[in-house]
C-alpha cells in the first residue's frame, strides 16, 4: 500500500500511470485511509475497554472492603478481597512511614541550621 501523495507524486514524475513497483500497465489505486480509520477506533475501543475493567474491578474491591468477610462465600474471591485489604494497610503504612521520614529530615535540616 501507498500513500495516495506518494502516487500521484510518481504517476506525475515518470509521466506514465504504471506501479511503481512491478511497471505493470494496470494496477489498482487505492487510499489506506480507511483501514487507518478502522485500526484508530479498535484502539480507542481497547482502551476504553480496558480501563472500563479497570475501574469495575476497583469499584467492586473497594465495595467488597466494606463488606464483612464472612459473607464473601467463594474462596477465590475471598481471597482476593484479603489481598486487597493486605495492600490497602500495607500501602497506608508505607505513606505513613514516608512523611514520618520526611518530618525526621526537615527537624534534623532545622537543627544543623541552628
Amino acid at each position: 500500500m501507498f500513500h495516495k501523495a506518494c502516487l500521484s507524486s510518481f504517476e506525475s514524475y515518470s509521466r506514465q500511470k504504471n506501479c511503481p513497483i512491478c511497471r505493470k500497465a494496470s494496477y489498482q489505486k487505492r487510499g489506506y485511509k480507511h483501514n487507518v480509520d478502522k485500526y484508530r477506533l479498535f484502539c480507542v475501543i481497547s482502551i476504553q475497554r480496558h480501563i472500563r475493567g479497570y475501574l469495575a474491578r476497583k469499584r467492586f474491591y473497594e465495595w467488597m472492603v466494606t463488606r464483612p468477610i464472612k459473607s464473601v462465600t467463594s474462596v477465590r474471591l475471598r481471597r482476593r478481597v484479603l489481598g486487597y485489604k493486605l495492600y490497602l494497610a500495607s500501602r497506608r503504612q508505607q505513606l505513613a512511614s514516608q512523611r514520618n521520614e520526611e518530618q525526621i529530615e526537615t527537624l534534623m535540616t532545622k537543627i544543623k541550621k541552628e
